[in-house]
């Protein structure tokens, strides 16, 4: 939470007495944004698959969604440190076995709800 309040700190300082405009609030950072998003997307699909909830299946298909709009239209993302980068396909792999993997349990979910006669409200 402290490093909240530095960030907000910091936008108050960004904002000044002049007029909000929140295209100079996020620019340079739109890669920082949609990267944050995506690894906030990566860890709740994943719990929601643990916790067997059917929303899974489409919190990954958004997930894999902003995953290839940033290598796609921000290949420098993909630069994780001075002159070590991270192939593409390797990333692309990533995201097509996670899909697969989500989809395989979440199939595997719903055959073992119509056998147990379990059916949640999730």
């Amino acid at each position: 939470h402290l490093g909240m309040q530095f960030h907000i700190i910091y936008l108050i300082n960004i904002l000044g007495e002049g007029e909000v405009n929140i295209d100079g609030i996020f620019s340079g950072y739109q890669i920082l944004i949609i990267y944050g998003l995506f690894f906030t997307l990566s860890i709740w699909s994943f719990t929601l698959l643990m916790d067997q909830s059917r929303f899974a299946l489409v919190l990954e298909l958004v997930k894999n969604y902003i995953g290839f709009t940033i290598i796609f239209y921000f290949p420098e993302a993909l630069n994780v440190y001075q002159g070590i980068n991270i192939p593409y396909l390797f990333v692309v792999y990533y995201l097509i076995i996670s899909q697969f993997i989500t989809i395989y349990f979440y199939f595997k979910i719903k055959k073992d709800e119509k056998i147990t006669g379990l059916e949640t409200s999730s």
